[in-house]
């Protein structure tokens, strides 16, 4: 995705764009990573919720343990299937 944003930026982007695009970037390698700590799990969880409620979605967590074991100091990665019955 960086590649593309960054080709984009070069090729095609007005300076508008291009200034939008690289100042994001510039900004999410100064931001720590923690950032936006409490209020960003907060703001995700509403974000999940609204579109549970929207798009009439079950969240389903088999492991919910070994998924905040992990959490803390690792990164995860999720792994979706929409269409598994």
């Amino acid at each position: 995705i960086v590649l593309c944003l960054v080709l984009y930026a070069i090729i095609l982007a007005n300076s508008l764009h291009r200034t939008v695009i690289f100042g994001l970037m510039t900004l999410s390698l100064l931001l720590p990573p923690d950032f936006p700590g409490k209020a960003g799990h907060k703001l995700g969880d509403w974000i999940m919720l609204k579109a549970e409620q929207y798009f009439g979605l079950k969240t389903i967590i088999e492991d919910e343990e070994g998924l905040l074991k992990y959490s803390e100091d690792k990164a995860i990665i999720y792994a979706f299937s929409p269409h598994d019955m």
